[in-house]
């Protein structure tokens, strides 16, 4: 069984949502409206998750409710305005819901065309009430909602997040011993729940987001797919050569210099050094050495290839 839980976000959620429903209410109430209780419940049900499929739904209700009045007119004048004709108003409103992915509007739209068979019919006042009720929730709805803000502070415990569980792995990632499963788990896991933040943020930008967030992750996406390959190379070391020392020690100094704004440029600059150097080494004296050379050189041809992408982000993003 879950744990019941009172967080301080909840609260506020709460907070938004009854006080946009008695806004709403209370304006239908100052124009003189006929159910204006429904007005809360329409803002209720306007309010999302985020700025953009707020007004992306929004849109869609109020074209689905234009459809709606044209399909309650139909159904009451054939039937009459009693249970047979709503109920033939929800056969026939639902299937075009079906058909143009209104769904989220037929719960509204059938609470208004509820009010006409409560009223016995459907005159121009009547309309122009339900036409009042349905924009002022809608409207009051998404108002709430563009007070949603990207949550700066959680991106950053995020992003920090996945930066130091890639520290840990780049430490590690020399090691022979290191099990590539088991140890990018956390690392997959903090990713993926950073991606999941930085989308929510770009969906509660209106205009053009800098895209620095999602795009940073999926940069480090990339790297763990390098770093990947890098810790399944280190796996295949059966001898561990002298060089093996060196690059190890390099794994770790880039563990020891990985920053969001470390530009890379002293670290490529010392890696090609390394790779100079082990060009320069004398050539291995046995099969199994020059086996083990060539892992550690793939190795570090890899750890170019996640620098270079970190280089690449950072002449992109910060500068």
């Amino acid at each position: 069984m879950k744990r019941f839980r009172l967080k301080r976000s909840y609260l506020l959620q709460g907070l938004k949502l009854s006080l946009g429903a008695l806004i709403a209410v209370l304006l239908a109430e100052m124009l003189g409206l006929r159910y204006s209780a429904t007005a809360g419940v329409i803002t209720l049900l306007s309010i999302l998750g985020t700025k953009r499929e707020t007004l992306r739904v929004a849109a869609g209700r109020l074209g689905a409710y234009g459809v709606s009045l044209a399909a309650a007119w139909i159904c009451f004048q054939a039937l009459g305005y009693n249970v047979a004709g709503f109920a033939a108003f929800l056969f026939l409103f639902a299937v075009i819901c079906c058909c143009a992915g209104w769904m989220y509007a037929l719960s509204i739209c059938a609470v208004l065309a509820s009010h006409f068979m409560a009223e016995g019919g459907m005159p121009l006042d009547m309309i122009w009430n339900e036409t009042l009720i349905f924009l002022i929730g809608a409207g009051v709805g998404v108002m709430v909602n563009l007070t949603l803000r990207s949550d700066e502070r959680r991106m950053q415990e995020k992003m920090a997040a996945v930066d130091s569980e890639m520290r840990r792995l780049l430490s590690l990632a020399a090691d022979p011993s290191c099990q590539a499963e088991a140890q990018l788990k956390q690392l997959d896991d903090a990713l993926a729940s950073a991606r999941r933040l930085a989308v929510s943020n770009c969906d509660n930008h209106l205009r053009a987001y800098p895209a620095f967030d999602l795009a940073y992750v999926d940069m480090r996406a990339r790297q763990r797919e390098i770093l990947l390959q890098i810790i399944i190379a280190a796996g295949q070391l059966t001898h561990l050569p002298a060089q093996h020392q060196a690059v190890e020690d390099f794994f770790r100094r880039v563990a020891e210099e990985y920053r969001m704004d470390n530009d890379t440029a002293r670290l490529q600059a010392g890696l090609a050094d390394l790779l100079e150097d082990m060009k320069r080494q004398p050539l291995p004296g046995s099969r199994e050495e020059f086996e083990s050379r060539a892992v550690l050189y793939y190795m570090l041809v890899r750890l170019r290839d996640f620098l270079n992408v970190k280089g690449s982000f950072h002449q992109e993003y910060m500068q």
